[in-house]
């Protein structure tokens, strides 16, 4: 990366997030959309807190399974956004066995009735 294009206040923002954590980890399914992640991430950050989603926080090469244990560990908060397809996640499963392993309870958002409908077995149902 050249000098001109190096994002100093980037590089400071991620330092910050790696030595304190983030207030909530939003935890979704690719499959389900990124719209309403990304927008609760803009609203979340526009009141103040650190918000790690993955599409703003991941680099190539990173070890994914090791790096979303450590972001959930780190984080007060796992927001987990709850559609069809996060239910039925094992990327998301392994989250809230993450949060819950660390004492934190899991903050659910239904999205249209998802959990209700959920079949038996999705992975969080």
């Amino acid at each position: 990366m050249s000098d001109d294009t190096f994002n100093h206040g980037s590089l400071i923002s991620r330092l910050v997030d790696w030595v304190f954590g983030f207030d909530f980890f939003l935890s979704y399914n690719h499959g389900d959309g990124k719209n309403y992640p990304g927008q609760l991430k803009r609203r979340l950050e526009r009141g103040g807190f650190r918000v790690f989603l993955d599409q703003a926080e991941y680099v190539a090469g990173l070890d994914l399974r090791r790096e979303t244990g450590r972001h959930v560990r780190r984080s007060r908060k796992l927001v987990v956004v709850g559609r069809a397809g996060a239910l039925k996640s094992p990327w998301v499963k392994r989250e809230v066995d993450v949060a819950l392993a660390n004492g934190k309870i899991p903050v659910i958002i239904n999205i249209n009735g998802a959990i209700e409908a959920a079949a038996g077995d999705a992975a969080l149902a």
